[in-house]
């Protein structure tokens, strides 16, 4: 570390821990754990936990955890946890977890949870709950949950909920269109 590396910590690579380096903090590789790395924090790979990386997190993998990782935070894979980790969340796999992921959420597989992932929310399987998972929602499965899945919902199996969203949307314009030709067609005798 070039400046402010606390006692107990490790930084080895091009720019590791150049600036503020916690206690018993570990930061290999280059620009990993460069800048505000807390507390018994580790950063292992090319940027892995680059800024704002919270105490006792762990991101292994290249730019994993890269920018402000929360507190006991988990980064595994390429790009796992890569921006704005929630406090408590685990990430393992490229690209889980990668932007956006609320705190003490679970995401493992490539690409699960990739982006917006709610809160306690789970996402199990390559590309489940790929983007805007609810808070408290869960997803088991190869893109189950792929997109826009609710609070508090579960979608378990291959491809559930990937496409629900957009039928819901033109079923409901077609029932809207029914209900106006219906109150049109028999408007007199529903006023009587």
């Amino acid at each position: 570390g070039m400046c402010n590396q606390a006692a107990g910590s490790i930084a080895i690579g091009s720019n590791a821990a150049m600036s503020s380096q916690g206690i018993n903090s570990v930061a290999i590789g280059q620009w990993a754990g460069v800048y505000n790395q807390l507390n018994g924090a580790t950063a292992v790979g090319y940027a892995a936990g680059y800024s704002n990386q919270a105490g006792s997190s762990v991101a292994i993998g290249s730019r994993s955890g890269e920018s402000n990782q929360g507190q006991n935070g988990v980064g595994v894979g390429y790009y796992a946890g890569q921006q704005s980790q929630g406090t408590n969340a685990t990430a393992i796999g490229g690209g889980a977890g990668r932007y956006t992921q609320g705190i003490a959420s679970v995401a493992v597989g490539s690409n699960a949870g990739n982006s917006n992932q709610g809160a306690s929310s789970v996402a199990i399987g390559g590309g489940a709950a790929h983007q805007l998972q609810g808070t408290g929602a869960v997803s088991i499965g190869f893109s189950a949950g792929f997109s826009s899945q609710a609070n508090n919902s579960v979608a378990i199996g291959i491809n559930t909920n990937r496409y629900l969203n957009s039928r819901l949307v033109k079923l409901k314009n077609v029932g809207q269109k029914l209900d106006q030709t219906i109150l049109h067609e028999y408007k007199d005798e529903l006023d009587h």
